[in-house]
């Protein structure tokens, strides 16, 4: 199963959520909604965030991007039925 971006490469340093949220100066809640894909990091934050994982920011925004796409070709098919 896909754990998303943030997820593994957090699990692949070795630290926890609290420990992430306290590099990232966000709340414990909002890595808990960023690795649940229920919102996603705002673009300033992309940058620091991709800097402590060593992720690539066009990765995350890619993922970011997908998750908005997925969201709206739902909304536009459920109109559709």
């Amino acid at each position: 199963m896909d754990q998303g971006l943030i997820r593994e490469a957090r699990i692949k340093k070795g630290w926890t959520q609290k420990e992430l949220s306290f590099k990232m100066n966000v709340s414990l809640s909002t890595i808990k909604r960023w690795e649940n894909r229920q919102t996603f990091p705002r673009f300033n934050e992309f940058h620091a965030l991709s800097k402590i994982l060593d992720l690539n920011v066009n990765d995350l925004v890619l993922e970011r991007n997908k998750k908005q796409i997925k969201r709206r070709e739902r909304k536009w098919m459920h109109k559709v039925d």
